[in-house]
């Protein structure tokens, strides 16, 4: 049992750091919410759609940092 909790907690993990990867440290808020999902994850399903939300809400951080930078400079 304790080897199949192991495997898929790393799966998940890998999973998470492979995506972690490419974000952007600057967005504490979306580092924030990734922690968030990681932490309420339990299983590889439940891991991968969470990764999907994460992708989701980077992509709405990205577009309102830019929104902003066009309008202020």
């Amino acid at each position: 049992i304790y080897a199949t909790v192991g495997l898929l907690y790393f799966v998940r993990l890998m999973v998470t750091i492979n995506f972690h990867m490419v974000v952007n440290f600057g967005h504490y808020e979306f580092i924030q919410f990734w922690i968030r999902q990681l932490i309420n994850s339990t299983r590889q399903y439940q891991s991968l759609e969470n990764t999907k939300r994460c992708i989701d809400f980077y992509q709405m951080l990205v577009l309102q940092q830019n929104l902003q930078a066009a309008a202020f400079g």
